[in-house]
């Protein structure tokens, strides 16, 4: 199974980097999938991310809307913040798109 996780107000919280280690340990493929542009300094990034995931796992749409890298993909769930990812990525693929609120956990786990 692989899912993807926004980095910038998801992946970079604890709770959320909890829950990756779990679901790494579970054997889930966990990969971010990022607004931001790969030719900026993104050493932020890279010192969380590198502590789960490998960096081929790290992807940049470079300001793209994140469903046009999804589409083509066979991610199970995209977690993110902004409400508009959330609903192009439901519109425009068959990946779940799930938005980061007090319920994220509960509709993860009704998908996997």
């Amino acid at each position: 199974m692989k899912v993807s996780f926004d980095y910038d107000g998801v992946f970079e919280y604890k709770p959320i980097q909890y829950l990756v280690k779990k679901l790494i340990e579970s054997g889930v493929d966990v990969h971010i999938v990022t607004g931001r542009s790969s030719d900026t300094n993104n050493n932020d990034l890279f010192l969380i991310s590198d502590k789960f995931i490998k960096r081929e796992n790290v992807h940049f749409t470079n300001e793209s809307s994140k469903f046009l890298f999804l589409r083509g993909e066979d991610f199970v769930f995209h977690l993110d913040d902004d409400e508009l990812e959330v609903r192009e990525i439901n519109e425009n693929t068959n990946v779940k798109g799930i938005f980061y609120d007090e319920d994220f956990e509960i509709k993860i786990l009704k998908i996997i």
